[in-house]
């Protein structure tokens, strides 16, 4: 596998490598390729020297995906910014990356002329950068397999983001991982519709399809219905989306009125979070096996999946792990655990980012003896040997001397005919230590009470497990890969949330 478009060129010339779905735009690998040396001519006219930062600010589009491969050939760091940020938190951003151009699209022009200025970077509107002859390409300066080439920042659900490194060398590897969970192969279509700021919008599975000779459906937008009707029409083979992206299709008129998914997709397959038990029966029920699987930022980031077997025998677990990912289990007391026990995901591998941009700190608590250290907390089951993510280290608490996991308690919860979405959160309590505290949100209409959920809960649950308090909102509080901000949750342990306590 290799990243040179020179060499794409040369084995796929002219078979469709990416489609701008709302344009209807296609370019051949030959066209990709040219592209990126335009890309390279341009930049290189405009002084960046190798190492240079150049912020993204746009909507999902094909030009990202050249502007990325020629900072590869260059030796440039590409920064896509996640334009949904409050501006506050991206000027925190920008002066952390102090980039040396910002490219964006017009809809984002005051926000990109706000970071331009206070960066002194140059400024790019997307669709005024000029056709440029070739007779100027720069020499190529590939960034080095460990070197920086784009820069990732985390969601952000328990504070302010930090900006993951990633290299060629992950990229190659990552391709490694999903060829071999996925089967990859040049017949495959997948779709980039998750943003190109999340690594998901990069890396499942556009990058590794790209590199097999595979071609990419680039949405701008996530439309359930006009999403559903293209897996319907089976225009696409191989698809990754969040919990959410899957929880909405669900609903639309085109799951409802199609009797079999049977065959819609070779592979679907969900990650980024919990999934809730009901949409992966609902999806099953019409013949469509959703593939759950796990990874992070960090971990480059497929780190373990289902295969369809272990996706129909066990919905909910993540599968094992990919095979240049080695993992451990470590208790707390720092030793690794058996399986059926709980310990925290440690991680290495060519897969694994060398860390983060320009924050020791936070490095220094992530990674340890050569292993990251992922904060996800899970068990191998003994059954069926397939791995399991129960919570996050940060999110658990502990009531009357016992552990509870939130998202144990989030799925049951979830459960309950009437509610929508839910989080739980753990406040101190001077008999029992911690207990819990849900935030619910009702489906449109429903009536549910607070002894209506206490009632369910208890029928459910340990008594520990059941929340002490219950919060009735119109919304949680996510970002746009469908997490829930755990930080604002916790905040609101505090003070009051947007909705009265119940």
């Amino acid at each position: 596998m290799t990243l040179s478009t020179e060499r794409w060129a040369g084995a796929f010339n002219r078979q469709p490598a990416l489609k701008d779905v709302d344009s209807g735009e296609v370019w051949s690998f030959q066209v990709l390729h040219t592209q990126v040396l335009s890309w390279a001519v341009w930049l290189s006219k405009q002084g960046l020297q190798r190492g240079d930062r150049v912020l993204w600010l746009a909507r999902n589009r094909i030009e990202f995906f050249a502007l990325l491969l020629a900072c590869h050939r260059q030796g440039w760091v590409l920064v896509p910014m996640n334009w949904r940020e409050s501006i506050e938190v991206l000027h925190l951003q920008n002066q952390l990356i102090a980039p040396r151009l910002v490219v964006y699209e017009a809809a984002f022009e005051s926000v990109a002329i706000s970071l331009q200025r206070e960066a002194g970077a140059g400024l790019l509107e997307l669709n005024s950068r000029p056709d440029l002859q070739r007779d100027d390409l720069p020499e190529a300066s590939e960034a080095g397999a460990d070197e920086p080439w784009y820069l990732l920042f985390t969601s952000g659900t328990t504070g302010i983001p930090k900006a993951v490194i990633y290299s060629p060398g992950m990229a190659l590897a990552n391709a490694a991982n999903v060829r071999a969970a996925m089967s990859l192969d040049h017949a495959d279509v997948t779709a980039s519709v998750l943003p190109h700021y999340h690594t998901a919008g990069i890396n499942l599975f556009a990058l590794p399809l790209l590199m097999q000779g595979g071609s990419v459906r680039v949405y701008a937008r996530f439309d359930p219905e006009a999403f559903m009707a293209d897996i319907i029409g089976q225009q696409v083979t191989v698809l990754l989306l969040v919990p959410t992206q899957f929880r909405r299709l669900t609903g639309t008129r085109g799951f409802a009125n199609t009797p079999s998914l049977e065959g819609c997709a070779r592979v679907l397959a969900t990650g980024g979070g919990p999934i809730d038990r009901q949409v992966l029966h609902d999806w099953a029920g019409k013949g469509a096996a959703v593939r759950n699987g796990c990874g992070m930022t960090e971990s480059g980031p497929t780190l373990f999946f289902q295969t369809d077997a272990e996706a129909r025998e066990a919905p909910g677990c993540v599968g094992q792990p990919m095979p240049l990912s080695e993992i451990r289990l470590i208790g707390p007391h720092g030793d690794a655990v058996t399986d059926g026990q709980t310990g925290e995901v440690w991680v290495r591998g060519p897969a694994v980012t060398p860390g983060y941009w320009r924050n020791e700190s936070a490095n220094q608590l992530a990674f340890y003896a050569g292993w990251y250290r992922s904060g996800d907390l899970a068990l191998r089951e003994p059954q069926t040997g397939q791995y399991r993510i129960v919570d996050r280290v940060t999110d658990m608490y502990i009531c009357g001397g016992e552990n509870v996991f939130p998202a144990e308690v989030e799925q049951v919860l979830l459960q309950h005919r009437g509610v929508e979405d839910a989080a739980i959160a753990g406040e101190h309590d001077p008999t029992w230590g911690e207990t819990g505290v849900a935030f619910i949100v009702l489906k449109p209409g429903d009536r549910t009470t607070q002894e209506d959920m206490q009632y369910f809960a208890r029928q459910r649950l340990a008594p520990y497990k059941v929340p002490h308090r219950w919060v009735f909102l119109e919304a949680l509080p996510k970002t746009p890969t469908g997490k829930v901000r755990r930080s604002r949750i916790r905040s609101w342990l505090r003070s009051p949330p947007p909705l009265s306590t119940l």
